[in-house]
């Protein structure tokens, strides 16, 4: 497991690239609605995670939690603030799939 005190920012400057609680990586996400994504927030293999301001993503394991998570997107469904959604899907070189909502207001 990567370590939580690891720098996010890569050395020299370059393009951040937020990671899972495992270190992969974080890119090409597919970007959808709050709408579209209700059916991946259901899901218990999928790593769920927040986004908010700033370069760590808050990943969400409590089941409670992930009950609370989804509730709260279903909500704010219709509110996205990216008119092509304010949520991106990763699939992880793992195999596994990783669902962010960016909250970047």
């Amino acid at each position: 497991m990567a370590s939580e005190d690891a720098d996010p920012w890569p050395p020299g400057g370059g393009e951040f690239v937020p990671r899972t609680p495992d270190g992969e990586p974080l890119v090409n996400g597919r970007r959808m609605t709050r709408r579209d994504a209700r059916s991946w927030l259901k899901r218990e293999d999928v790593l769920l995670g927040r986004w908010p301001c700033g370069p760590a993503v808050e990943w969400i394991a409590d089941a409670g939690d992930r009950s609370c998570f989804a509730a709260e997107s279903r909500q704010g469904e219709g509110s996205d603030c990216n008119p092509a959604g304010d949520v991106l899907l990763h699939r992880l070189p793992s195999g596994r799939t990783a669902v962010v909502l960016e909250e970047s207001w």
